[in-house]
């Protein structure tokens, strides 16, 4: 699991043991959006240093890329990758 502010400190991206990620609203608290495309435990999730994309990584040796916009209404992520290290 991990925890990590966006760039501009407005939201909060979590990762978790129930597979997903979920991207909060610091001012609210509201979940703002769920990624859920893994089979394992989700161990890190990232923003891009820009903060328009989110990188979920994966027990599961995958990670996903996801948009970072709470509007975005993606089921599925942009691109998934196979095969990343768990060090």
């Amino acid at each position: 699991s991990s925890v990590t502010f966006s760039p501009l400190g407005d939201l909060v991206l979590t990762s978790s043991s129930d597979c997903t990620g979920r991207l909060w609203d610091v001012r609210t608290g509201e979940c703002l959006k769920v990624m859920s495309h893994h089979r394992e435990p989700s161990t890190k999730a990232v923003f891009s240093p820009a903060g328009e994309h989110i990188l979920l990584m994966s027990e599961d040796t995958s990670a996903s890329l996801w948009p970072a916009s709470s509007a975005a209404a993606f089921e599925n992520p942009l691109q998934k990758f196979e095969g990343h290290s768990h060090h």
